[in-house]
């Protein structure tokens, strides 16, 4: 994975790595420029928890089904 530099669209740059900050797959570096931009980002913040929603949501989905035998 390559290091992000923010700056300019830096919202437009964030929300290109939110599902991958949410699963913790991100390198140490770009994880705190995503968080530095969260900390001053009220848009990008409920994104990431509109996300972070979906994917509980889902994950919740995909286990109450029954796996079939075969």
């Amino acid at each position: 994975m390559n290091r992000v530099q923010f700056g300019d669209a830096a919202c437009e740059k964030t929300r290109r790595y939110m599902d991958d900050y949410i699963s913790s797959e991100l390198l140490v570096e770009t994880n705190h420029d995503v968080i530095r931009h969260l900390d001053s980002c009220p848009g990008c913040v409920a994104e990431l928890e509109t996300r972070a929603r979906l994917r509980a949501r889902l994950k919740s989905l995909v286990r109450s089904q029954a796996v079939p035998p075969e």
